[in-house]
């Protein structure tokens, strides 16, 4: 199944709606929804020892990355 994510410059809002929305992995794409410039990579950018990155794609480049768990 896939979600969505809150749009929101709140890091923390973000990133606590992907944990209750039980998402375990993200998909960084480069699809030009200004949303995920705008509030997703930042979140991680701000936030690294909670995301592990996997892999990306070659041009145009998508990033997976693992969303480590809180506890």
């Amino acid at each position: 199944p896939t979600t969505g994510f809150r749009r929101t410059p709140n890091d923390e809002e973000l990133i606590r709606g992907l944990h209750e929305s039980g998402s375990t992995y993200l998909v960084i794409d480069q699809l030009g929804f200004s949303d995920t410039q705008s509030y997703l990579v930042p979140a991680v950018q701000n936030n690294p020892r909670l995301f592990t990155f996997l892999t990306k794609t070659d041009l145009p480049e998508n990033f997976f990355i693992r969303i480590n768990d809180l506890h």
